[in-house]
């Protein structure tokens, strides 16, 4: 089976190495339960490698999740695509291979292009678009995992995502018996947790941003409250019990952790700065954990849109996580 999925994607040429577009991380997989997956071309190969091919090489991985606000369609896995081909070119990097992390989405009536559910009740439900919590972690779990375990891949691996990519990738570092009684009888997957991470522009105190949202920010409160109840439901408990900042003691938590490279543009029109700063005094209250702040500028989509930056933060996590 593990071949089958990993072998019904070709590598495809791709700048300086090779793409695998949306390969399915799990049996039965919606077409958000992929991957996209870059890997540097080996010296001594130089056609395009058999569908089957594992990529070696003893570098760190970078695994990315997207942003989108748990439900945006038009945000997936191809956003880090610009990074990925700019990591791989760069022969400072040292990276063995990048994946970039589909998850199913929640709802989204009033998508203006994309509705889910579609406005017409003739047509289909989209069911890789009907997520609620803790769907989105707990995919993020298996497709790591299978990395891991299935292709012997990602073992050393800086995690990052953008928005609330960021704090998928903070919950990819809590315990995942966190989600085990929402996820009822779909398992948890226990992954081997990154030394290394890079939230990016995220959200990290849902409760405070929703409630307490700063001026700047204000006419966005219903727009915060439809997408995290869309989400993770009506529960206001839930909202701050998923959230990063509710970690009493990250050395427990996550006791591999070493460096967490920390990065958002204050010019971001979308989440205010406000929630970089307290992830950083809650970081600094409860854990032993680095934290360094790396620069971003522009608004919300544009660290990865225009990708230098992003790519700057990924290299330096990279060096920190093999010299850690």
């Amino acid at each position: 089976m593990t071949s089958l999925l990993w072998s019904s994607i070709p590598w495809v040429e791709s700048g300086g190495g090779w793409h695998k577009h949306r390969a399915p991380y799990t049996a039965n997989a919606t077409y958000l339960h992929t991957f996209d997956v870059w890997v540097p071309k080996t010296a001594n190969r130089h056609s395009l490698p058999a569908p089957d091919f594992v990529p070696g090489g003893q570098g760190p991985w970078v695994v990315y999740i997207h942003g989108g606000a748990w439900r945006d369609p038009l945000v997936d896995s191809s956003s880090f695509e610009s990074a990925a081909l700019k990591l791989l070119s760069d022969k400072e990097s040292h990276i063995s291979g990048i994946a970039s992390v589909n998850y199913p989405l929640s709802s989204h009536p009033k998508h203006p292009t994309h509705p889910a559910p579609p406005r017409h009740p003739l047509k289909p439900v989209d069911i890789a678009r009907t997520a609620k919590h803790p769907d989105h972690v707990v995919a993020v779990l298996s497709a790591i995992t299978y990395l891991q375990n299935e292709l012997g891949v990602a073992h050393d691996y800086v995690l990052s995502g953008h928005s609330c990519g960021a704090t998928l990738t903070f919950q990819t570092v809590m315990n995942p018996d966190r989600w085990g009684a929402a996820a009822g009888s779909m398992p948890v997957p226990k992954v081997k947790k990154p030394k290394v991470i890079a939230p990016i522009n995220g959200l990290y105190d849902l409760h405070t941003f929703i409630n307490n949202p700063t001026e700047s920010h204000e006419k966005l409160q219903p727009l915060y409250v439809e997408f995290t109840k869309n989400a993770f439901g009506d529960d206001e408990t839930l909202w701050r019990d998923i959230c990063p900042t509710m970690v009493s003691d990250w050395s427990e938590e996550w006791p591999e952790g070493k460096i967490v490279i920390i990065a958002q543009s204050k010019n971001d029109s979308l989440v205010p700065y406000s929630q970089t700063e307290l992830m950083k005094e809650h970081l600094r209250n409860n854990s032993k954990l680095e934290v360094i702040e790396m620069p971003a500028s522009g608004d919300h989509n544009d660290i990865w849109k225009q990708a230098d930056e992003i790519v700057e933060i990924m290299k330096r996590a990279v060096m920190y996580c093999v010299e850690v």
